[in-house]
This record gives structure tokens, sequence and C-alpha cells, in this order.
């Protein structure tokens, strides 16, 4: 089994690479490397696929693109909403085009799209967002992972429809060889590693994955023929409750935050599809484990301050080439 991986080199590709080989899967990456410069050799080694292809989703090169793929993982794009909103058109199409490209590319594999709990946008209080809720997304990240979740439901090609199951996750914490400092939970982390205090700026409602879990899930879907949208999820919380665990994990202390986030997402998941299709028998990692806490926070101090947040590096790209 030959399957392809778009953004392996990011956040969670290294670790889903490593469980797809774990599993007898050749595997093949896809990547602008636009994330090497933080990626961790030393550790990241047997993250590595068979196969690495460094190239641009957008590009309309297909000669090195390979053959006989049976699983298409979609995990490629640009990865938070900041990014997302520095250019509406660049979004589009990298998100939406590049991935449906590859989607149509590959008509007869598998496609497992990584999409995102942030459809729901901000839900009605005390409310579990079900995937058969009509979705609200609120930034341009979350209108492109919507996008091609209805791309890929809509669509019929000349053979049937096509096999995909898309996962809308959580938001993702926990260590990875290619680390992000910019998600709540290693955001908070990060505070503690720099001055033992921790400054939550909201309290809206969080659904957190930790992200070998993600990477558990993802395998999972490329293994089954279980085809819909699926909320993937841990544990609901808020962004207080997540300051206060990472504060006792961590030995730190909670401090008021000089200024709000406007950040107007508020959701929490109803997470029965995931329990009873791909994530049967499964132990989740929650916050209360505080082992695995401390396994970022002792990343946060290891890497320090200097190690840039996902919207830090894309400004050095920019930089660098002049544009995206």
């Amino acid at each position: 089994m030959k399957a392809l991986i778009t953004g392996n080199l990011g956040y969670l590709g290294p670790l889903v690479v490593e469980k797809l080989k774990d599993h007898r899967f050749y595997t093949v990456g896809l990547d602008t490397g636009w994330h090497l410069p933080t990626f961790d050799a030393a550790e990241g080694l047997g993250y590595l696929p068979d196969e690495q292809i460094f190239t641009d989703m957008r590009s309309e090169a297909q000669y090195h693109l390979p053959k006989d793929v049976n699983v298409v993982v979609h995990l490629g794009g640009l990865s938070n909403d900041p990014m997302s909103e520095i250019d509406e058109t660049l979004t589009k199409r990298i998100n939406v085009f590049g991935t449906i490209r590859l989607i149509e590319l590959y008509p007869d594999a598998r496609h497992v799209i990584a999409s995102s709990a942030s459809v729901y946008g901000a839900s009605q209080a005390g409310r579990l967002s079900h995937e058969a809720d009509e979705p609200s997304p609120l930034t341009e990240y979350a209108k492109a992972k919507l996008k091609v979740d209805q791309y890929v439901a809509n669509f019929d090609n000349a053979a049937g429809e096509y096999d995909w199951i898309s996962l809308r996750f959580g938001t993702l914490w926990g260590s990875s060889p290619n680390m992000r400092r910019d998600l709540v939970v290693n955001a908070f982390c990060w505070q503690a590693a720099k001055n033992r205090e921790i400054a939550p700026a909201q309290n809206a409602r969080r659904p957190l994955l930790h992200v070998e879990d993600a990477a558990h899930l993802i395998v999972s879907a490329a293994t089954t023929k279980y085809r819909k949208v699926v909320n993937c999820a841990a544990e609901n919380t808020t962004v207080l409750d997540i300051a206060e665990k990472v504060a006792r994990a961590t030995d730190s202390s909670l401090v008021p935050c000089p200024e709000s986030n406007l950040d107007a997402r508020d959701y929490w998941l109803d997470t029965t599809r995931m329990h009873d299709t791909i994530g049967i028998g499964h132990d989740f990692i929650t916050l209360d484990n505080q082992r695995m806490v401390d396994k970022v926070y002792q990343d946060a101090k290891r890497l320090g301050e200097a190690y840039p947040t996902r919207i830090q590096r894309l400004k050095e790209v920019i930089d660098y080439y002049g544009k995206l």
C-alpha cells in the first residue's frame, strides 16, 4: 500500500508518516519545505517518509508525482487563521484549489482530509456541535476547510463517489518533531517556560486533541472505508481551564492578561461518531495527563523564546522569496 502525505514536514505530518510506516505503508511526502528550519532533524529522522517530494500544491507539474497511490492524506496548506487572513486569494489557491487538484489527480484513492472544527464558528452556549449542523465559519482558514468538505461530499465521478473521509479536528496540542508554539496548550507552555506565568486572554470553549491521537485517527481513517465527516476531539474544555491545568503541570502562576483576544470562535464537539467508528477503543490523551503537558513544557524550555510561531516563519519565507 502506498500513501501520499501532503504537508508531511509540518506539525502533524511526521507523526502520521511514522504511524503509516508502522502499518507497512510505503510513504511519499509532498511538502514545500517552508518549515524545514524548525524541523528537529536529531529527533525526526524516524519520522521521514520513504520518499520525499519538494513541491508546491499549486504547481501544475505532474510528472514527479507518484503513481499507484492508494491513500492520500491531505495535511498541506496555510496552517492557521492568522496566516490564512494574509491573502484570501492565496488561501483559496493553496488550501482549496491545491487540495482539490490532488483529489482529482487520484480519483481512485482513499482521501483522508484534515479538516477543522473551526467550521462551526461560534455555536450556541451549552450546545455540542454535531456533524449534521449547518457550519458557520468565521475565518478564511475555516471557510477553506468547509469548501473542500463540500466538494468531496457533492462530487460524483464517472465511477461513482470519491472514497473520502473528512476529520474535523479540535485544537491540537502536544510534542512533535516540528513543534508549533501558537496552539493554545503549547502557547501556555511557552509562556510558562519564559517566566512561569500564564495569562489567558479569553475564556472561550475549545475542543482539544493531542497530536498523537490525531495521527492515530488519520491512520485509522486511512485503513477503513467509513465515508463521512467526523468530529475529532478528546475533550471539551475552556481556555481558562486549559490555563489552570497547564499552570498546575508546570508549577506556574495565572496572571491577568493585559489585552483580550478578539478570536470569536467558541464551540464544543459532539464526538459520538468518532468513538463509534475510527476511534473505537482508543485511549485518548487529555490535559489531565500531566506527563504529556510537561513534555511540551520541556520542549518549550529547550527550543526557547526565539523559536518562531508559524506566522513568524511565514514572514521569513515571504522576506526570502518576496512572495508566497
